[in-house]
Order: C-alpha cells, then sequence, then structure tokens
C-alpha cells in the first residue's frame, strides 16, 4: 500500500534474497529500504519508474541504500546518448528550469505522447477521438524515448531500459 509504514514482516520473510522486484510506489520504496537496513538486508531492488521518482525526490540517496537500485524506465534522462532527441529535451528543460535536475522519463514519455496524439489528428484530418484513436493504431512515430508503433493491443511502447541508479548517476545497463 502508498502508506505502509511497516514492511519488516515481508523483508524477513525474503531470507537472503539476492535480488527483491518490488512494483511498490515511491514513498514506500523508502520503507523498504529502511527497513531492509535495520534488518541487515543489501539484496537490490529492481522497480518501477518508482525508483527514479525515490531518488529524485530524496527518498532515497545513491550510496545510501541497502543495496543496488534499478529502475525500468522508458528512457534514461540522465544520461541521453549524445545526439539524440533525448538529449535535446533534456537540455531544453534544464534551459527552461536552471534550477531543476533532469527530468523524469514519465514527463518525456508525456512530451512524446503530445506529439503523437497531434501527428495522429493530423494524419486523421480530425480532431474526433474515434478517428484519432484510428491513427494511432496505424502510426509509427520516432520520439525522444524510443520508437513508438502500435500492437494489436494498441501499445505503443515497446522497449523498456533497466536503468542502475549509481552515487555517479543512473546508468542504463
Amino acid at each position: 500500500a502508498p502508506t505502509a509504514t511497516d514492511l519488516t514482516p515481508q523483508v524477513l520473510a525474503m531470507g537472503d534474497a539476492d535480488m527483491l522486484a518490488a512494483w511498490i510506489f515511491p514513498n514506500t520504496l523508502g520503507v523498504l529500504d529502511r527497513q531492509l537496513q535495520q534488518n541487515g538486508r543489501s539484496p537490490s531492488v529492481i522497480s518501477t519508474a518508482s525508483v527514479e521518482l525515490a531518488f529524485g525526490f530524496g527518498t532515497l540517496v545513491a550510496g545510501q541504500t541497502a543495496g543496488d537500485y534499478y529502475g525500468s524506465l522508458g528512457c534514461n534522462t540522465g544520461a541521453p546518448e549524445p545526439g539524440s532527441e533525448l538529449e535535446q529535451v533534456v537540455a531544453s528543460y534544464q534551459k527552461a528550469y536552471p534550477d531543476a535536475a533532469v527530468p523524469f522519463s514519465q514527463a518525456v514519455n508525456v512530451w512524446d505522447g503530445i506529439h503523437i496524439a497531434a501527428e495522429a489528428a493530423e494524419q486523421a484530418g480530425s480532431l474526433d477521438p474515434e478517428a484519432i484513436n484510428s491513427a494511432i493504431g496505424s502510426l509509427r512515430y520516432e520520439g525522444a524515448c524510443g520508437v513508438y508503433e502500435a500492437d494489436g493491443a494498441h501499445v505503443l511502447a515497446h522497449e523498456v531500459n533497466i536503468v542502475h541508479f549509481t552515487p555517479d548517476g543512473p546508468k542504463t545497463v
């Protein structure tokens, strides 16, 4: 639960596991890490973009966690490929918000999503939601977080980046 304050029973039940998959909220990752440390456990933890948010908001601090943390992200905004659209989006964000860190990957996914919707509306020649939805079904869009192309279930993104959060910054593995 997003309001969990004690995960000790779960931490003890996992024994000496080397890896923990924790698809939980960012604040709960902080509780989990505290309980791991209190109980002498140090597994690697893989989660969703909650890891990125937990490090971004200081719930977790690289180099001070129980073990290594990995997140499954649409893209790694902390280490974009030189010359990529992602690097350009990150640079634009940092220019607009000089006191902020890099944007979270979810923000860049939204950036891509807005452009996908605009391109679909253009292809459909309409702002009708059904026409846009139909156009998205045949659209291929190369965005900042990768290539988006609908499959039979209308899922657009088909790649994930596993990002290791280290004291030296996020590293795609």
